[in-house]
């Protein structure tokens, strides 16, 4: 008898913990609508493989290295970064010192720049990547370098605390831009060439017992 009960204890807290984060995940969503124009909140997470240039993509030589490209170098490739009244632009010697958040985007962005896609793809929530039911592919474990710069990361709202059963989940939305020069369209195939702009998206990140995570991707609706 006292298994049985034991057992059911198990189940009921087990439930618990479920109905707990359904709560968090619905409330995350509708706070979403701080991220876009006239307060109405996307529900699936923007996915910048829906859409393709129409100017065509820059064709890599086999074993490129964007390294050797001179004009590349000179641009500005520092993590630029303003957060609560701050800006700074953080290197591999200082993002220890920042928010779990901001070290996370950093990890983001070197990936991202050396084709790492194993490792981005550990920065994703699992709800990111099934999108309401709408599911978003992960990158391949490896994929063509890519020449960002003028990285531009703006915290928009946030940090705000959510309390949950197993913890506090913090949240928090960035505004980020960036450039790609010559994209090959293996990361973002959306991207107009420079010249023409950026498309600034914003990242709701969340950061639970000690790790910040990416849950989902909005841009503005017209």
């Amino acid at each position: 008898m006292g298994e049985k009960r034991s057992g059911a204890k198990r189940i009921w807290i087990t439930v618990g913990v479920l109905v707990c984060l359904a709560i968090v995940i619905v409330s995350v969503v509708k706070q979403c609508d701080s991220a876009q124009k006239g307060g109405s909140a996307l529900v699936y997470s923007y996915n910048p493989f829906d859409y393709k240039s129409d100017v065509g993509y820059y064709i890599p030589q086999e074993n490129e290295n964007i390294f050797d490209d001179e004009e590349y170098l000179e641009k500005n490739r520092y993590f630029t970064v303003s957060y609560q009244g701050t800006t700074l632009a953080y290197t591999d010697d200082d993002i220890d010192s920042a928010p779990l958040s901001l070290q996370m985007l950093y990890t983001y962005f070197n990936a991202a720049t050396n084709g790492d896609g194993a490792t981005l793809n550990t920065l994703f929530t699992d709800y990111y990547f099934d999108n309401l039911g709408s599911p978003i592919e992960k990158y391949d474990d490896s994929f063509y370098q890519q020449k960002i710069y003028n990285i531009s990361v703006v915290l928009h709202s946030g940090p705000t605390v959510i309390t949950s059963v197993s913890g506090n989940i913090t949240r928090e939305i960035f505004q980020v831009s960036y450039y790609i020069k010559d994209n090959n369209g293996a990361f973002r195939p959306d991207l107009p060439e420079p010249e023409d702009g950026t498309i600034p998206l914003f990242f709701e990140v969340l950061t639970d017992d000690g790790e910040a995570k990416i849950n989902q991707i909005f841009i503005y609706s017209e």
